[in-house]
């Protein structure tokens, strides 16, 4: 088979010992794979398949494209569905959303001056922008406090150092339809980006947000190049508790499908893995690409060019189905015949 599903959610506390409400429908691949946490969910491991032992292999490649369904209940089951569904069966292919992308950052100057020593975020971000197609209209907001600092000329126009005006342009950003959503940054399981704390909201996107949306006719594909918001396996008091899982479990809008973090890592690792995967997109002939292909080329970008990190191959992880196939593609540019009598 070149690719599987699995179907249901899953916990690292399949005893109960936390006492907290854990479904676990499919176990997840428990594995010693994050350098800062240690056990987190390997997806992947289920489906590298050479020997005994995936995690034995030097060079770790997956041998098949997988995804989860992190569901607990029939209900969230059938949402998934029907997205998927509406989204393969749209007839509008010339919809302006479709080549519309969605590039998110979080800081790299702290309020003292100092840099992050995660790395320059907005950097990052800029290397996936360059590598689209030119026809692709590209909507940036990158959380930036301090402009003066990193963009001296005043010619990015993107960057915006009002903690709230972040907030809203990322929101509406995503809430007006896009084929592709990036973001870059710093985050936990239930949000993007940690901007001031002083702020009711400091974030640029939480999962409170989610239930606001309502693009349910012009759902994007996300890429969460960030830490924790794909740990399925985190429990909750109820329900779900990670910003990916929300995103694809929103009926109204959200995500047909997310590729993001179980763990910790860091953004030289999410490069890799982003360029990949937009490097494969736009090399593709329109609405033919599958997200699992695209997923598969940020791996091997990371295991054959990276010099580091590459641990991310073991903790990321499809929140959907990799079969989906982007319905993604430059501006359509539209000709009339000449008719004459």
């Amino acid at each position: 088979p070149q690719s599987a599903v699995l179907v249901g959610d899953s916990t690292w506390d399949p005893l109960g010992y936390t006492g907290k409400a854990n479904k676990n429908v499919i176990p997840a691949y428990l594995a010693e794979v994050d350098p800062w946490l240690g056990e987190t969910a390997c997806e992947s491991c289920f489906v590298q398949l050479n020997g005994e032992d995936p995690l034995s292999e030097s060079a770790f490649l997956i041998d098949m494209w997988l995804g989860r369904f992190p569901v607990e209940t029939n209900a969230e089951l059938n949402v998934i569905i029907d997205k998927i569904i509406g989204y393969e069966n749209a007839t509008n292919l010339l919809a302006p959303w479709r080549s519309r992308s969605v590039f998110l950052a979080d800081n790299y100057y702290y309020p003292d001056g100092q840099k992050d020593k995660a790395g320059d975020f907005a950097f990052f971000s800029d290397n996936a922008v360059e590598l689209q197609d030119d026809a692709i209209l590209t909507t940036r907001v990158y959380y930036d406090p301090f402009p003066r600092l990193s963009d001296p000329g005043n010619l990015e126009g993107w960057r915006e150092p009002n903690v709230t005006k972040a907030r809203v342009k990322a929101f509406e950003a995503m809430n007006a339809g896009a084929g592709i959503v990036t973001y870059n940054g710093h985050s936990h399981h239930e949000q993007w980006a940690v901007t001031d704390t002083s702020f009711a909201r400091p974030y640029l996107f939480n999962s409170i947000d989610v239930k606001d949306l309502t693009n349910q006719d012009a759902l994007f594909i996300g890429l969460s190049m960030t830490c924790f918001t794909s740990q399925f396996i985190k429990t909750a008091s109820e329900g779900h508790v990670t910003l990916d899982e929300d995103l694809l479990l929103h009926a109204g809008g959200g995500a047909v499908t997310m590729w993001g973090p179980a763990g910790l890592s860091v953004a030289w690792g999410h490069d890799y893995l982003q360029t990949g995967f937009h490097q494969a997109l736009w090399s593709k002939k329109p609405f033919t690409a599958r997200v699992g292909e695209l997923v598969e080329a940020g791996y091997t970008n990371l295991a054959t060019t990276g010099t580091c990190c590459q641990d991310v191959a073991h903790t990321f992880l499809i929140v959907g189905d990799p079969l989906t196939k982007v319905r993604a593609a430059p501006t359509d540019r539209l000709y009339l015949p000449l008719v004459v009598r």
